[in-house]
C-alpha cells in the first residue's frame, strides 16, 4: 500500500517527513494547496480556514486514489477534514492521525461534529498516554485504536551556549500558558526572565520590569534563546489535554534544564530530578523554589542538562519516531 503524508506546513514535496527515515519510496508527501495559510498561534479555527483544509484532503484524494492508497496526517483539522470525506465515499481506505492533539474537549455542534468526522479515523498516534483514555471517552471510540508515541523533534545543531554576562529564564509558546504563575514566581525572585509569546497568552497580567516579552521571532531567533537559558520553563495551565512537549523536548536537546508543570503533557516526557523538574500546576511557591534551586545549583544544572539531552537523543528524534511508524503501518499493509 501507498502511503500520503498530509501537514499544514508542507509547501513541497522535499519535505520528506520521517519517510526518509524509514526508507519508504511508496511514501508521497503532498503539498497545501496554493494559498494555504497555517498559524500555530491561532486560538481557533475559522469557517475559511476549515474550507481551506477540506481543500487539502480533497487534493490528498486527487493525487493518491484512496483504493490503493492510505493517509498520514498531522494535527486534528486535517484528519477531521479527511474523516469527513472518507463518510461519503465508497472507499475504506485507512487514515491514521499523527500527532492527535486538541486544545479542549470541546462540547455543543462543534463536538458533534469533531466526533462525527474523527469516527473515520483508523488510528489516533498521542503523544501523551492520558490522552489515549480521555480522546476514547470523548470521541466514544475503541480505546484500541489510540496510541501513545512519543513526540519526535529535529536533530539541531548547537551554535550558542549559555550567556554568561547576563544570565536569564526562557518561556515560550502560547498553547494553555500559566504565564501567571511564572511571573509571580520570577516577580518574587527578581531573576532576568525572557518570555516569546503573542500578546493575547499575556493579557491581563501585571509585567514586572525584570520580564521582557517577545513575540514574532523566527524559529532561529528562538532556537538561539533556548541555547542561551540558564534554565527553560514551560508553565501549562492545563490537565485535560497535553501541552508544551515540543517546548520541552526542543530544550532538553539543546542540553538546557527545564522546569515544567506537572501535568498530561510533560510527565511523559520528564522524569524528575533526573533529566529536569516537575512543579505542580498553578504552585506560585513551588515554582519559585523549584527556579531558585536550579539557577543557584551550576551542578544540578549540569546534571540536569547531560541526563535531559542523553535522553531526549534516545526517545524523541526522529529514528525513534520512525521505527514505530514502520511498524504501524505495517499493522495496515498485512
Amino acid at each position: 500500500m501507498d502511503w500520503a503524508f498530509l501537514a499544514p506546513w508542507i509547501e513541497n514535496e522535499n519535505q520528506k517527513w520521517l519517510f526518509s527515515e524509514i526508507n519508504n519510496p511508496g511514501g508521497k508527501i503532498i503539498p497545501v494547496p496554493s494559498g494555504f495559510e497555517h498559524d500555530s498561534f491561532r486560538m481557533q479555527t475559522s469557517a475559511a480556514e476549515w474550507w481551506q483544509y477540506l481543500k487539502y484532503a480533497n487534493k490528498a484524494l486527487k493525487v493518491c486514489h484512496p483504493s490503493q492508497c492510505g493517509y498520514i496526517t498531522l494535527f486534528p483539522q486535517i484528519p477531521t477534514a479527511l474523516g469527513l470525506r472518507k463518510r461519503f465515499s465508497a472507499c475504506n481506505y485507512p487514515i491514521i492521525a499523527w500527532s492527535f492533539n486538541l486544545g479542549a474537549l470541546y462540547s455543543g455542534i462543534k463536538g458533534e461534529m469533531a466526533k462525527h468526522a474523527l469516527n473515520s479515523v483508523d488510528k489516533f498516534i498521542v503523544h501523551s498516554t492520558s490522552e489515549v483514555s480521555s480522546y476514547s471517552s470523548w470521541l466514544n471510540i475503541d480505546i484500541s485504536r489510540f496510541e501513545f508515541v512519543p513526540l519526535h523533534r529535529p536533530l539541531r545543531p548547537i551554535g550558542h551556549t549559555e550567556e554568561q554576562d547576563s544570565p536569564f529564564i526562557l518561556a515560550m509558546g502560547a498553547a494553555r500558558r500559566d504565564y501567571t504563575t511564572l511571573i509571580s514566581a520570577v516577580k518574587k525572585l527578581g531573576y532576568r526572565t525572557i518570555i516569546v509569546a503573542p500578546e493575547h497568552a499575556l493579557s491581563g497580567i501585571d509585567i514586572p520590569n525584570t520580564v521582557e516579552v517577545l513575540s514574532n521571532l523566527t524559529i532561529d531567533q528562538c532556537n538561539t534563546l533556548t541555547q542561551q537559558a540558564r534554565i527553560c520553563i514551560v508553565p501549562i495551565a492545563n490537565n485535560v489535554t497535553a501541552s508544551g512537549q515540543i517546548t520541552v523536548i526542543d530544550a532538553m536537546m539543546y542540553g538546557r534544564p527545564v522546569i515544567a508543570t506537572d501535568c498530561i503533557g510533560t510527565h511523559d516526557y520528564i522524569k524528575h530530578e533526573k533529566n529536569g523538574l516537575l512543579v505542580p500546576i498553578a504552585n506560585v511557591d513551588k515554582m519559585t523554589e523549584a527556579i531558585s534551586e536550579l539557577w543557584k545549583s551550576h551542578n544540578l544544572r549540569e546534571y540536569i542538562s547531560q541526563q535531559a539531552k542523553s535522553y531526549a537523543m534516545d526517545n524523541y528524534s526522529k529514528p525513534a519516531a520512525a521505527k514505530k511508524l514502520k511498524i504501524l503501518m505495517q499493522e495496515f499493509d498485512s
